[in-house]
């Protein structure tokens, strides 16, 4: 049986100095993903709102397997939430977290936009925090 700890959200296998190791040694390596996306949402003027879209942030990931990290993310719906569980994995060892929020419509493509909104989220945040910019207040999906 795997031991684990559970700190802050975050579910991960005792030990995990591999995984730790080679998520650091992939994150020296890893480049910021391209702002190439437009957000006219939050664009005043002739100031235009850009961010990372998950294809940039997929790509800019993609160093974890050069280290050996599998990085999966599973989607699920929970009494009108959508959910996500992101896993790490390296020589045994895991680290995973779940997290989920409520469309604020009751639509597939409500639900879809939750899916990917999730899967950048924590896919930034667990392995490059600064490309990270949630509205705790909200946690809902546009």
């Amino acid at each position: 049986m795997i031991e684990t700890i559970t700190i802050g959200g975050i579910t991960m296998s005792v030990p995990c100095e591999a995984l730790d190791e080679a998520i650091a040694a992939a994150q020296v390596e890893m480049k910021a993903a391209e702002k190439s996306s437009e957000n006219a949402f939050f664009s005043k003027g002739e100031k235009i709102s850009r961010y990372a879209g998950l294809g940039e942030i997929i790509e800019a990931t993609r160093v974890l397997a050069k280290h050996g990290v599998l990085l999966t993310q599973a989607p699920f719906d929970l009494e009108g939430r959508i959910g996500l569980t992101t896993m790490l994995k390296h020589k045994g060892e895991f680290m995973a977290s779940t997290f989920s929020m409520k469309p604020t419509q009751d639509t597939p493509q409500a639900d879809g936009s939750c899916i990917t909104y999730l899967k950048k989220i924590y896919r930034c945040g667990n392995l490059r925090p600064e490309h990270l910019r949630f509205n705790r207040r909200r946690r809902q999906c546009r």
